[in-house]
């Protein structure tokens, strides 16, 4: 009975050495931005642009998940965005800490930006980033801005502060100022539909919890940053 338990953990272990070494290499060569630091055994580091970095932690998630067909075995992951020049010994130190931050959260999770999300809320919300990406040079950056300090409102009423509700109104007043229905309606259209967000509502809370990893993306969108 042990000879077979060892044979099971040896199959295991060459096979998340063939996802980890094997198909891992295969999609970051096959773009050619980013760089495989450390690949094999269970754990991997790569280097590069930071929204290709974030496309390609979602496709290593849906294949590994894919690969194993066992939901009991999930990957979590953590994300440092940085500017060119940052020491990779710093950027691999903190995303050592968000990596550990997503276990800590409970695995099968991904840190990003300070937020940790599962994957699956992760999908939610980078659909809603990319829902605005392609005209974010139309997008004012007051108004991004804007959103990031609503965002920390909301949190604060759901901490208890009931004062906190008063983003809805200053964000209907900066939609007013900021966002053209004519020369943005894309945008106009969103920004109306947050304005229909209501607490209590799962899906729409989970926006409200992260309209500021949005905009942040977005800001970083509009600066064309890297990592």
């Amino acid at each position: 009975h042990s000879a077979d338990t060892i044979s099971r953990i040896s199959t295991l272990s060459r096979m998340l050495d063939l996802f980890f070494s094997g198909w891992v290499e295969h999609l970051t060569s096959s773009n050619g931005n980013i760089y495989t630091v450390f690949s094999g055994g269970d754990d991997l580091f790569l280097v590069g642009p930071w929204d290709a970095v974030l496309e390609l932690a979602g496709t290593l998630n849906e294949d590994f998940a894919k690969f194993t067909g066992n939901p009991g075995l999930t990957m979590s992951a953590g994300v440092v965005v940085a500017r060119h020049d940052f020491p990779i010994a710093s950027a691999a130190r903190g995303a050592s800490e968000a990596l550990e931050q997503s276990k800590r959260s409970g695995r099968d999770r991904i840190t990003l930006l300070g937020k940790t999300l599962t994957w699956e809320d992760w999908a939610t919300i980078k659909e809603e980033w990319h829902r605005l990406r392609p005209a974010v040079g139309q997008i004012p950056s007051a108004f991004l801005y804007n959103l990031r300090r609503f965002s920390a409102m909301w949190q604060s009423y759901r901490a208890g502060d009931t004062l906190g509700l008063r983003y809805h109104p200053l964000l209907a007043y900066s939609v007013a100022r900021n966002v053209d229905r004519r020369k943005t309606p894309q945008l106009h259209a969103w920004a109306e539909r947050l304005l229909t967000l209501c607490p209590g509502n799962r899906e729409h809370e989970l926006i409200l919890d992260n309209l500021g990893l949005i905009a942040t993306l977005l800001i970083y969108s509009k600066r064309g940053g890297d990592a």
